[in-house]
């Protein structure tokens, strides 16, 4: 508005073309809808590292403080191997008795 921009920060983010791995909830206020569950935790890039494997790269905003539970400092997240996070998302689902492919 008038040239100004305002910018949520934390909010995923999509550019066209790219490879997104996206962890998604049924939307409270739109039964119809999906959302990314929550915000970015769960939306990961898809890319090759310098092995050429495809990982699943965290996406975390610039600006984000990320902490643990005890309010300290969290290390950065780090890719995963997105055959790792395959088997580990299977074996979760197992785990909460969900059906798995």
């Amino acid at each position: 508005v008038n040239g100004y921009t305002v910018e949520a920060h934390g909010f995923p983010t999509f550019n066209k073309g790219e490879r997104l791995l996206l962890y998604l909830e049924k939307d409270q206020a739109d039964p119809g809808a999906t959302r990314v569950l929550g915000y970015q935790e769960g939306q990961y890039r898809v890319r090759l590292d310098k092995a050429g494997r495809e990982v699943a790269v965290p996406t975390v905003d610039g600006n984000a403080r990320l902490l643990t539970a005890e309010g300290k400092a969290a290390p950065a997240p780090r890719p995963i191997p997105l055959d790792e996070l395959r088997t580990e998302v299977r074996e979760y689902a197992r785990q909460a008795g969900r059906p798995v492919n």
